[in-house]
């Protein structure tokens, strides 16, 4: 069993915070960069071409990881809500009337 597991939700719920934004900014930066890749008047065609290849990967890569942060948000958030609705049931079912240790019986399943 998970015992001594525990949730910081407040730290979670500030690292999905986090993780709301950043796939927009990464993809901000994406196309800034994306941008650089036009046409290079350095006076070196190899050295055109390099930035070009540079501007090209950066591109790519950041669009991957703000899909890849997306991804992690939305993974999150569900998370989180499922675990608010399961903490919320479990107190809501230790409030109820009856389930105290006598209505468990000496078991705790009820009967006695």
């Amino acid at each position: 069993m998970a015992e001594g597991f525990e949730l910081d939700r407040a730290r979670l719920d500030g690292v999905s915070r986090q993780l709301a934004g950043c796939g927009d900014r990464l993809r901000a930066v994406s196309r800034r960069i994306a941008g650089l890749g036009g046409e290079r008047r350095s006076g070196s065609g190899e050295l055109d071409h390099a930035c070009a290849g540079f501007a090209e990967e950066w591109h790519d890569g950041l669009g991957r990881l703000a899909h890849a942060a997306d991804q992690l948000h939305a993974g999150l958030e569900r998370a989180l809500r499922g675990y608010a609705e399961h903490e919320d049931a479990t107190a809501q079912a230790l409030a109820a009337p009856g389930f105290g240790a006598h209505g468990l019986g000496a078991h705790g399943f009820g009967g006695g």
